[in-house]
């Protein structure tokens, strides 16, 4: 234990306080039998204070193409439209006709929209809340996995997917026990973008489309991607 102190110690000299939360996570985990994790191939450019400081970035400030039309998944009342889409929908538990947000469990249902209906899907908070696995009977289904793959079936050919996830090594990942799908910076490259001319990793799991990784930065606690569809 007083190896793990004093290498922290180390560290706060050595990195800014602001990333306080992000050094003691690891190293308190290490000390409570918890893997540490390898190393992040996120620098310190790669971190931001909030998500329009991410996308404005890494998309510059642009306006949508007229028409466009964007979905905001586990929206609440009030889908967020970061991409100033015209048309902006939602999806949510409690529906709400008055900002067209639809209702459905997408834990356990597909995204009531066709197929290449959305130029945008949003989602912020959200994908932490999705089961990995749901055990049915003597088979086993995998939400978070078939999620991805209806987020690409709604999106169209080069449209953007944008996720915002408290990601580990982030204490916000686990203290809120609705959190069950925790998130890493490699969860979203290897198992859902194709590497080279390997499938992306979630194809084994069902996944049947691929999307290419543009961005992937960090907020306070959050892990922020941008992916487009291929």
């Amino acid at each position: 234990m007083r190896a793990l102190l004093n290498q922290i110690v180390w560290q706060l000299n050595e990195e800014m306080p602001e990333d306080l939360p992000r050094l003691l996570a690891p190293r308190i985990g290490l000390a409570l039998g918890i893997p540490m994790p390898l190393g992040s191939p996120l620098s310190k450019a790669d971190h931001h204070r909030t998500s329009e400081e991410f996308l404005v970035q890494h998309l510059g400030l642009w306006d949508s193409l007229p028409g466009a039309s964007s979905l905001d998944l586990g929206c609440g009342t009030r889908p967020r439209n970061p991409f100033h889409a015209d048309h902006v929908y939602g999806i949510d538990i409690r529906s709400d006709t008055d900002h067209s947000v639809v209702s459905a469990d997408l834990s356990v249902a597909p995204i009531p929209f066709p197929e290449e209906h959305f130029d945008f899907v949003t989602a912020f908070d959200f994908i932490e809340h999705v089961p990995r696995v749901i055990h049915i009977g003597a088979s086993n289904r995998f939400p978070f996995v078939a999620l991805m793959d209806e987020i690409h079936r709604v999106l169209r050919p080069g449209g953007i997917f944008f996720s915002k996830t408290p990601a580990f090594p982030s204490q916000e990942v686990f203290q809120d026990p609705t959190h069950i799908n925790p998130i890493t910076e490699n969860t979203f490259p290897l198992y859902f973008c194709r590497q080279g001319s390997n499938r992306p990793w979630a194809h084994i799991y069902g996944f049947r489309g691929s999307f290419e990784l543009l961005a992937q930065g960090h907020g306070y606690h959050d892990l922020m991607t941008l992916m487009r569809r291929v």
